[in-house]
């Protein structure tokens, strides 16, 4: 299956204004989201605005561990990773994994990006785990 991740525009906006995106110490989570929720990368901005997230089946979102944002002066490229991240026991469908920096309010909580499959997930009972990349877990070309 393959995923796409797509960064929510508004994101650079807090990262570079008042409200300050702090990826590799804040409370970066994990929340996994069924297809009933159709991402808005120019709109959405934070947590309240995200539907279709998964409850029961043994869900809890997960919190990323190992988070560090690095740059590439030879690609002109920032990266963010962070350790893998799994759902224990997992019993539901989703489509998308939202990472958001939890401030603990949903109305204030930033949204970072939104990774779709290009299918529902199902999982029945079993671990489900994001293991980023060599290239982190996404990154931004800078120019």
């Amino acid at each position: 299956m393959a995923w796409t991740a797509k960064w929510y525009g508004k994101a650079f906006v807090a990262a570079f204004g008042a409200t300050g995106l702090n990826l590799a110490s804040g409370s970066v989570k994990a929340l996994l989201v069924s297809n009933a929720y159709t991402p808005d990368q120019d709109v959405h901005d934070f947590l309240d605005d995200v539907t279709g997230e998964l409850s029961g089946g043994g869900y809890a979102r997960a919190t990323l561990a190992g988070k560090a944002v690095s740059y590439d002066g030879a690609t002109n490229t920032v990266k963010f990773t962070s350790n893998a991240f799994t759902f224990t026991a997992l019993t539901g469908t989703f489509r998308h994994c939202v990472l958001v920096v939890d401030s603990g309010v949903a109305g204030t909580s930033p949204l970072v990006v939104c990774f779709t499959s290009d299918a529902d997930v199902t999982a029945s009972g079993q671990d489900v785990t994001f293991t980023p990349g060599s290239g982190g877990l996404v990154d931004v070309v800078v120019s």
